[in-house]
């Protein structure tokens, strides 16, 4: 997938994403209110409303799927070969463990 495409991809996503979490928070408030939830579920604490999660989850998936365009299109430890597509979808260590083991096998 190349950059651009990519771009529209995350945009995409997090409009829906956006789009889903106001339906809901629009149904929860026609519909007797959005809930608060207090920390440890006792009342004398603070309470945080479902309303942040209309600023949080947008924010939050428009920088994870740039994190992951980030990854998926940087260039692969190994020089000029193309990253492996096991290479993006595994994570950390995991994926070194792949790419050790083929090169041990490769010698």
């Amino acid at each position: 997938m190349d950059a651009v495409a990519f771009a529209r991809f995350r945009l995409r996503f997090t409009l829906t994403v956006t789009a889903v979490i106001l339906s809901l928070l629009v149904w929860q408030h026609l519909h007797g209110g959005v809930p608060s939830h207090s920390f440890l579920a006792r009342d004398d604490y603070p309470s945080i409303s479902n309303w942040w999660g209309a600023l949080l989850l947008p924010a939050l998936t428009f920088f994870l799927t740039g994190r992951m365009g980030a990854r998926l299109t940087a260039p692969s430890a190994s020089g000029d070969r193309e990253q492996s597509p096991l290479r993006a979808a595994l994570p950390g260590s995991a994926a070194r463990c792949s790419t050790v083991g083929r090169s041990r096998l490769a010698t």
